[in-house]
């Protein structure tokens, strides 16, 4: 199994990194914040290497003492709350171009303790941050966060290492769906429809004529997707169509297109 920090490197050797990732801790992980910023750490540290062509311990003295154009937020506990101004630094961090690296990077660590009202008045910078910047927010409990946050970014979620030896490439999809749709409490009928769909049983217009008009239904069944689209272990191109598809539903839905072609290309990638 390729590793996750290998996989980001080579994007973004390859200059193909996306402008924001949510980086999701492996469930039920005890210090799930501190192996989120080994993880990270990981990554910035094959770049550093890489662009300055130094070793370990002068990247560990960059890490204690900051670089131009590494930013990292963080709070004093894993568990305290964001306040709106913690993020002043974030946004001046915006009006500057690169110094040093070719590449700039902002991590928000324990993300999911933002608000919603933080959350809202990011949305732009994470939309279009400025160019050459990659956003990282690390979720150590595995929080929802709001949906059009969730629908900016490319979700990726680690796995413990029993998960590595015992998981490849795939998930029971089905079983899965099934188990997830009783969570959140779906109608029998909608779980069968869409179970159907997915097995190739059944048409997707059997789907979406149970979303007409059902607005509740259709926010539970968005969850949905990206909830399994951040549990599998699918590839980063996959869960960059799957990006695209939310961007677009999220507009369609702003312009009250009909619910067959809002969730036309989620539920097709769903069933791939």
């Amino acid at each position: 199994m390729i590793d996750l920090v290998e996989l980001l490197f080579k994007r973004y050797c390859d200059k193909k990194l996306a402008h924001f990732y949510i980086l999701n801790a492996p469930s039920n992980t005890e210090n799930s914040h501190l192996l989120l910023e080994e993880w990270i750490h990981r990554f910035l540290s094959k770049v550093l290497i890489k662009e300055k062509d130094i070793g370990q311990t002068q990247v560990n003295n960059i890490f204690e003492l900051g670089h131009s154009d590494i930013l990292e937020l963080k709070k004093e506990t894993p568990q305290a709350n964001y306040l709106v101004e913690d993020f002043s630094e974030f946004l001046r961090f915006q009006n500057y171009y690169n110094f040093e690296l070719p590449h700039r990077f902002i991590i928000i660590h324990n993300a999911q303790n933002m608000s919603a009202n933080i959350s809202n008045k990011l949305l732009k910078t994470l939309e279009e941050p400025q160019a050459g910047t990659t956003i990282f927010f690390l979720n150590s409990s595995n929080q929802n966060f709001i949906p059009t946050i969730e629908s900016r970014a490319i979700s990726l979620t680690l796995m413990t290492k029993r998960e590595e030896l015992l998981k490849d490439n795939k998930i029971d999809k089905l079983s899965w769906l099934a188990s997830k749709m009783d969570v959140m409490g779906l109608s029998s009928n909608f779980k069968k429809s869409l179970i159907n769909f997915v097995s190739g049983d059944a048409e997707i217009s059997e789907v979406t004529a149970m979303l007409k008009k059902d607005k509740e239904l259709q926010k539970k069944l968005i969850l949905l997707i990206m909830d399994f689209e951040c549990t599998r272990n699918s590839d980063l191109l996959a869960k960059e169509e799957m990006l695209k598809e939310l961007q677009w539903f999220e507009k369609a839905q702003a312009f009250n297109n009909p619910a067959w072609e809002r969730f036309l290309g989620p539920l097709v990638l769903i069933k791939a």
